[in-house]
């Protein structure tokens, strides 16, 4: 039994949720020393536009999580483990315990952890007594309890865990050389993991959105 809060690890609200989770972990910790923009940068979050056709909500996180999330923390020269699934399958409890295991121990090594809590968040403490996680998910000062037991039960059937082990020097020059390839792959290309019915990408986003608009058929929120 244990407890752990890792008070300078938190969520501040100024980008794409995973990018600040991302930088509310690393740059605490001095694995990065960038700005948030320079991050979603590095990362090639940044050069990511994609959009449901009919322009709904979940556009900004419709994309492959375990891909880009791995090259994201690679790019940066992070070693980083992650899982993900839908809490509706049956082996969901076996995964959630194996989730919260890994979250507990990357905590105890002084790291929080990326969590998928509806938006990406951060995982900043725990406390066996109460059988709880600790949550940052910038609304607000305090930390959230997120009890064990509804860990990826959340309004979408998704959950997710990325966890950062360990940082290698790389050099930046070639980090900002990957970068300006994945912008122009980015623009270029289409997610294979959407289908191209239902959403548009890169340069293709731009006339989605205007034929959307044009249409009338997009969701006003």
């Amino acid at each position: 039994m244990g407890a752990v809060l890792l008070t300078g690890q938190r969520m501040i609200l100024e980008s794409e949720s995973y990018i600040d989770a991302m930088h509310g972990i690393l740059f605490p910790m001095g694995w990065i020393a960038c700005s948030k923009s320079m991050l979603a940068g590095m990362s090639a979050a940044a050069f990511r536009f994609t959009v449901n056709r009919r322009l709904t909500p979940e556009s900004v996180t419709a994309y492959n999580w375990m891909a880009e999330h791995f090259l994201a923390a690679d790019f940066l020269g992070v070693t980083a483990s992650q899982n993900a699934g839908f809490y509706f399958q049956p082996t969901f409890p076996l995964y959630q315990r194996q989730a919260v295991a890994a979250i507990k121990d990357s905590l105890d090594r002084g790291t929080g952890a990326v969590i998928w809590k509806d938006k990406f968040v951060i995982a900043a403490g725990y406390d066996d007594e109460r059988e709880v996680l600790y949550i940052s998910d910038g609304t607000a000062e305090d930390y959230e309890a997120l009890p064990y037991g509804d860990f990826g039960c959340n309004r979408s059937p998704y959950w997710y865990v990325q966890t950062f082990e360990t940082r290698i020097e790389s050099d930046e020059m070639e980090i900002y050389l990957e970068s300006l390839l994945q912008a122009i792959y980015k623009w270029e290309s289409h997610d294979l993991m959407l289908p191209e019915k239902e959403y548009a990408c890169g340069r293709s986003a731009y006339g989605a959105i205007i034929h959307a608009l044009r249409g009338g058929h997009y969701d006003p929120a």
